[in-house]
């Protein structure tokens, strides 16, 4: 008489081994997802670094003061200085990289560079000191997603 061996898994094992998988899968995805989250992030605090560099290289190039959201030639007698540029302004005139939405690839991110020089006294000074100005940036990759920073950093 021959013997019956039994071959395979039980349901039991089964059940045991999809049931660990799901909860690797489940930890998976909340750490890629929290990475991508973080990641998308710095990206745009990326992003509005950039447009900040971009900013004081284009003011710097123009040799320019800066006033109430209007830009300025050097020597222009201009009262309290503050200027305003988009960040498509700056990719036009090739000062940054295309804005590219870390939410959207397909999407660029809107937004703009403003300074205000918190010395109204200084009429006639360019802003190759950068310093003496506050440089405001702020980007909006639209779906609730922005940053607002001002540099310098203290």
């Amino acid at each position: 008489m021959k013997k019956l061996t039994k071959k395979g898994f039980t349901l039991v094992e089964l059940l045991a081994v999809i049931t660990i998988l799901g909860i690797i899968s489940a930890v998976a995805v909340i750490s890629v997802s929290s990475y991508l989250t973080k990641t998308r992030q710095e990206a745009m605090e990326n992003l509005s670094k950039t447009a900040y560099d971009g900013f004081v290289n284009y003011m710097m190039e123009q040799n320019v003061l800066l006033n109430k959201g209007e830009i300025y030639p050097a020597g222009a007698n201009t009262g309290n200085h503050s200027a305003a540029i988009t960040l498509d302004d700056l990719y036009q005139d090739d000062k940054i990289d295309r804005p590219s939405n870390p939410y959207n690839t397909s999407a660029m991110c809107k937004g703009y560079v403003y300074a205000e020089n918190p010395t109204t006294n200084n009429t006639n000074s360019a802003l190759h000191g950068v310093d003496t100005y506050k440089v405001y940036v702020y980007v909006d990759c639209g779906s609730g997603h922005e940053v607002s920073e001002v540099f310098p950093k203290d």
